[in-house]
């Protein structure tokens, strides 16, 4: 007998065997979530300077453009556009490091500085608390409660106030170890602002190949309305 392909029952086998290995790749990722959770990590590290070149070319670029075009009409035709566009990423950069030169010299000292503070002012806390108790319960006649009552109150709002006190004063070293570590991502950091520079000084054609990926995954309407 002559088997007959019929297209219609093919779409569907071929929609169904596309479905299962979906399934089936789903499964084998839960299975080993930990290794792809590790290889994913591993990929993010690998990645990361052209990330951070990525981001902050794009963080920069409306500030390059306005420096670019402050300087070919500042120039009156004395610069060339290649130079502008190098004088206007200069300018950028120094920009963006003088702001985060001064955030960081001004926030992260005084965000230590309150916590410290604060963990200071918590034994004085403690110190006016038993008198505030002891007044709360004569103002409201407190007495009749069971021996012992406030005591307790007491010891529990001095336990929750003393480990409340070294929560915090445990959080300026974590702070500054949070520092270290993100002192020890410099490199990548400096990587990625090399990659950015790159980015920006050659921004016109890194759009174009960036267009032409988009052309080849997505319809041209689509890609003009996101350019």
């Amino acid at each position: 007998m002559k088997f007959e392909f019929n297209a219609k029952y093919n779409t569907i086998a071929a929609y169904s065997i596309l479905v299962l290995t979906i399934v089936a790749v789903i499964v084998a990722a839960l299975l080993r979530i930990e290794a792809i959770a590790a290889f994913l990590g591993d990929c993010l590290s690998v990645l990361s300077p052209f990330i951070w070149g990525f981001s902050i070319a794009y963080i920069l670029c409306p500030l390059l453009n306005a420096y670019e075009r402050w300087i070919l009409k500042a120039g009156k035709g004395k610069i060339s556009g290649k130079g502008a566009r190098r004088l206007g990423a200069l300018g950028a950069y120094v920009t963006a490091i003088i702001l985060l030169a001064v955030f960081f010299s001004i926030v992260i000292p005084q965000v230590a500085q309150s916590v410290a503070s604060l963990a200071q002012q918590i034994p004085a806390w403690l110190a006016q608390l038993e008198p505030m108790v002891t007044n709360l319960a004569q103002k409201y006649n407190l007495a009749s409660l069971p021996e012992g009552t406030v005591d307790k109150i007491l010891g529990t709002a001095e336990a929750w106030m003393q480990t409340f006190a070294s929560n915090l004063t445990t959080l300026v070293p974590q702070l500054f170890q949070w520092t270290m570590s993100f002192t020890t991502g410099i490199i990548n950091i400096i990587v990625g602002f090399i990659v950015s520079l790159y980015l920006l000084l050659d921004k016109e054609r890194f759009f174009a190949h960036v267009r032409k990926i988009f052309c080849a995954l997505f319809s041209k309407a689509r890609v003009d309305r996101l350019t």
